[in-house]
């Protein structure tokens, strides 16, 4: 049996719309946050740049049970509120990190940050049955290259 036109039009609108539909309340979801080749420029050009030296970089990975389906929508909102001035930059890195460029930090200042996001991060966690590890690194002389620090500030335990 095959069914008339209009009703196969009929059907394949609804999915469409249906799709569309999907698609506006996953970008609602989950906050805003840029493609990591953005975060690689602006490290490219901050590490090249004196004045805007120095700069760090934090690496946070989600691990455990929960990591199958981590809540990437609050763990995003929680970093977005720290990235907040105007060198910062919160990328995704892979399917379970995230990247964080801050531009004129100095190594305690993204130690301490990194302190306050797993503070803030802490009731999430235990609530997903999941854990944080969290690395950063810091270049404080112009010409370094955005590879050594994200190997530097790769997570305790992770892949680099």
């Amino acid at each position: 049996m095959t069914l008339p036109w209009p009703v196969l039009l009929a059907v394949a609108l609804l999915a469409m719309l249906a799709l569309a539909a999907l698609w506006r309340w996953r970008r609602r979801r989950l906050p805003r946050l840029e493609h990591i080749t953005h975060l690689q420029d602006a490290a490219a050009s901050a590490l090249a740049d004196p004045g805007t030296l120095p700069c760090s970089l934090i690496r946070l990975q989600l691990r455990g049970p929960g990591a199958r389906h981590p809540p990437l929508a609050e763990v995003a909102r929680a970093l977005r509120a720290r990235a907040r001035r105007g060198g910062d930059h919160l990328a995704r890195s892979g399917s379970d990190g995230f990247a964080l460029w801050l531009g004129n930090t100095h190594a305690e200042a993204a130690q301490g940050l990194a302190e306050e996001i797993r503070a803030d991060l802490a009731p999430l966690l235990v609530r997903h049955d999941l854990r944080c590890s969290i690395g950063t690194a810091t270049a404080t002389a112009s010409g370094g290259r955005l590879q050594a620090l994200w190997e530097q500030a790769t997570p305790p335990g992770s892949h680099p």
